[in-house]
């Protein structure tokens, strides 16, 4: 439910989406929602409690530009936001990347 919540909110408004539904690559557009799907969905687990840690490690960080405006909306309901790019070694027991 978290993620479908999240989803809904990253991509709502068209001039202010936190993560844009369409993204120009030059002379095309790219239909972007795989991008607002997969944070949502690992800010969900992420904050699901089963592990101690999740790394959202990605190569793709051009479509997560508005780092504040996901921190905002996760904060308004009431969930942490994951850490972008984070490649830091633990030593938890219970991780998943």
């Amino acid at each position: 439910l978290w993620a479908d919540d999240l989803y809904d909110e990253y991509i709502a408004g068209e001039e202010d989406a936190v993560i844009p539904v369409f993204k120009d690559i030059g002379k095309m557009l790219k239909y972007n929602t795989r991008d607002a799907r997969i944070l949502a969905e690992v800010t969900a687990i992420y904050n699901g409690k089963r592990y101690d840690a999740v790394k959202f490690i990605t190569n793709n960080v051009g479509d997560f530009i508005n780092v504040d405006g996901v921190k905002r909306i996760n904060q308004d309901l009431g969930l942490k936001t994951i850490t972008f790019n984070s490649m830091v070694a633990s030593n938890v027991k219970k991780e998943i990347r």
